[in-house]
């Protein structure tokens, strides 16, 4: 059993976490703070649709396209990325009690659904709680939380026809107390009577029709992940939630339930910022980090960074200097080593286009350990996950958690058992 130690407690590194847990190793988390997890739509965008023909559809065909289109994509550097991903699903699904689906298609199409902000996303998987086309549909009313500042729900009568009935209700409870974000409604309803007394408001509204499907912001909960079932039980009708914006409430709500999965494994989750990482002949040797009750040193045979880009603070920028923010590992933008560089000349000037800022990360082997510039393993039991990578842009190709779930049941399938270093590895630099 195999002392295996990761940084990032978002997708990526609570999926590895989980991963090696199932493989019967000792596994620990440490994070500073919540990542993009936490900002997240709570939709996961798994493979560019525009990798997916007519003539082959599916989730399948999209990563084979990315591992074709850049040699480096991270997708390209995994033997079978779908079988990767696949498995990185069914480990952070089997924690999350009906979040999402509990199988993937992927043989699957993605779809367009809503956002509270008028858009219309891409996803592959859907939160069990989000609706999809049907608020596009004939009989869909719009509910809209008369105290809730931030939500603009005519944004939505911009897309295609028919529009859906917007339905203002006024909740006496959102009176009382202080809602000025998303996710101060969504703590109040996680509790039983709160989630009656919409019922009742949604009931007494002037234009309320019994026989509608009803969509509400992404506000239904903030520690429960059934709330929108239970609302549909009480009306007796359809309730769904829209996709997420910033603040992302399906976000949050992702997160914790998260850590809820790693608490239900018993797998120990540390806060504290990693002050020092001990290496010696090629290997990581153990972790210096500074939490709440002080320093402590952690042993590890392998260590698994998940610590995402700049959001995450996997990626510190600094000027014109990039630096990978905990052992200084080198950062790729395609094929070229980044150290030094205006960051003007990575970016595009429409923000729509694919940045190549965007693609800065580290490069990995086709078992997530790092390599550098000479293509060489930097330290034969370190392995990267998720946003930390480069080769591809995780804000427009559609594909960043599908790279979160593959790189990180890829990592922790050899990251748990390779501190001891064999003749098929290459040396470390």
């Amino acid at each position: 059993m195999a002392r295996v130690l990761v940084l990032g407690n978002g997708l990526a590194g609570t999926t590895a976490a989980l991963c090696a847990h199932e493989a019967g190793h000792e596994v620990s988390v440490v994070a500073r703070s919540y990542g993009r997890t936490a900002l997240s739509s709570g939709a996961l965008f798994l493979g560019n649709p525009h990798h997916a023909s007519s003539e082959r559809p599916g989730l399948k065909q999209a990563i084979h396209h990315s591992a074709m289109a850049s040699t480096h994509h991270p997708y390209a550097a995994l033997a079978d990325a779908a079988a990767d991903l696949s498995q990185g699903y069914a480990a952070v699904t089997s924690v999350l009690d009906g979040f999402w689906p509990s199988s993937l298609n992927l043989e699957g199409m993605p779809f367009r659904t809503v956002a509270d902000n008028g858009s219309r996303p891409l996803v592959y998987v859907k939160p069990s709680s989000m609706g999809a086309e049907a608020l596009l549909a004939e009989n869909a009313q719009l509910v809209c939380p008369r105290q809730l500042p931030t939500f603009r729900g005519k944004n939505l009568q911009r897309q295609d026809r028919p529009s859906p009935d917007l339905l203002a209700v006024d909740c006496a409870f959102i009176k009382r107390a202080y809602v000025e974000k998303p996710a101060h409604l969504a703590r109040l309803l996680d509790q039983d009577e709160n989630l009656e007394a919409l019922a009742d408001a949604i009931r007494q509204s002037e234009h309320y029709r019994e026989e509608a499907t009803l969509f509400l912001p992404p506000i239904l909960g903030l520690e429960k992940i059934d709330l929108a079932f239970k609302l549909s039980q009480i009306l007796e009708q359809p309730v769904y939630e829209l996709a997420a914006s910033l603040d992302s409430v399906l976000g949050l709500r992702l997160q914790k339930a998260l850590e809820r999965g790693l608490e239900q494994r018993e797998i120990p989750l540390r806060r504290g910022d990693v002050r020092q990482i001990h290496t010696k002949g090629g290997l990581i040797k153990s972790v210096a980090l500074h939490g709440p009750d002080g320093q402590s040193l952690l042993p590890v045979d392998s260590l698994i960074l998940a610590s995402g880009k700049t959001l995450g603070g996997g990626i510190q920028v600094t000027g014109s200097r990039f630096r990978e923010s905990l052992l200084n590992l080198p950062l790729f933008v395609q094929d070229q080593r980044v150290t030094d560089v205006y960051p003007g000349r990575l970016t595009h000037k429409d923000f729509r286009h694919s940045q190549l800022l965007n693609t800065l990360g580290l490069r990995i082997d086709n078992a997530c350990r790092v390599r550098n510039e000479r293509n060489e393993t930097v330290y034969s039991n370190l392995f990267a996950c998720g946003h930390l990578l480069g080769g591809f842009d995780p804000f427009t190709s559609g594909e960043a958690d599908g790279v979160d779930l593959a790189t990180a049941a890829r990592a922790a399938k050899l990251g748990s058992h390779s501190s001891r270093p064999n003749s098929t590895q290459e040396k470390a630099s």
